[in-house]
């Protein structure tokens, strides 16, 4: 039995040896695995970060797709704006045009009436010069049939 202690003794040298030389290993291992957990948390904190980023995108997305809903509104109200702006300037302008006439008429009007009273004054003039020739030959006339009344 002395073999077989002595194989005995020499497995069991043989497991501590190895055992000694595992536990360097298993160290390692334990290392790692905790490496790994700590890259685990890591890889879920990304995961999270991750989906919030996912999440502020899509807030993103949708605020981007209201301001071109409010810019599209925008555009049509101040289009709808402008064009009753330039039917009102084209109305003012139509009615610029139409005063402007009106005025024109009655400017040619004014022209016409000014020279009828001014030809209705020199008429006035010449038959007022008119009534005083008559009335001088009419005193004339008067003094000469007194004289020949006379004589």
């Amino acid at each position: 039995m002395p073999d077989h202690d002595n194989a005995y003794r020499q497995t069991m040298n043989q497991i501590s040896a190895l055992m000694d030389l595992m536990r360097p290993m298993i160290n390692h291992v334990g290392h790692f695995t905790e490496a790994l957990g700590r890259h685990d948390v890591e890889f879920n904190k990304i995961g999270r970060h991750f989906h919030d980023l996912r999440q502020d995108m899509i807030t993103l997305r949708t605020g981007q797709m209201q301001i071109k809903s409010e810019l599209a509104e925008f555009k049509a109200d101040i289009t709808i704006r402008l064009d009753a702006i330039f039917i009102r300037l084209d109305e003012i302008e139509s009615t610029g045009v139409r005063n402007e006439t009106a005025i024109r008429n009655l400017a040619s009007e004014m022209v016409l009436q000014h020279n009828t009273i001014l030809n209705a004054l020199q008429d006035s003039h010449n038959n007022k010069l008119a009534l005083e020739q008559l009335e001088e030959r009419l005193s004339e006339l008067e003094r000469e049939v007194r004289q020949l009344r006379r004589n």
